[in-house]
């Protein structure tokens, strides 16, 4: 099963919340009603906080289905685009460890402060 939650980045630059992860969850559990799934794919940057996180694990345990997500990774000190493997634990996790400019990260963010608009 493909979850898509068409989050707009514009929103996500301006920080990321639990909503967007509530979204994934809330569409995978209605996709779920309708059948069963052997694995749930979300995208990259699913989720604000990594598949670890004590907030974020049990939560993703009870979809009752294997699945790989995005998230950044819990190395801490380190920017992470991660993608974890979950099965009622985390099975596995794999780091981005070269971020996109200005994609996943802002080259010269404490230079170029607020002057770059969002929307």
């Amino acid at each position: 099963m493909l979850v898509q939650g068409a989050i707009d980045p514009r929103l996500k630059a301006q920080g990321r919340t639990l909503n967007e992860f509530q979204i994934y969850l809330d569409l995978t559990r209605r996709a779920l009603r309708s059948g069963e799934a052997d694995l749930a794919v979300w995208p990259e940057t699913a989720s604000p906080l990594p598949a670890s996180d004590p907030g974020v694990l049990p939560a993703l345990r009870g979809l009752g289905v294997p699945l790989l997500l995005g998230a950044p990774g819990d190395v801490p000190g380190q920017a992470r685009n991660s993608a974890y493997g979950v099965d009622g634990e985390v099975t596995g996790r794999q780091d981005k460890r070269v971020l996109v400019p200005f994609g996943e990260r802002l080259p010269f963010s404490g230079v170029l402060g607020g002057s770059i608009p969002l929307s």
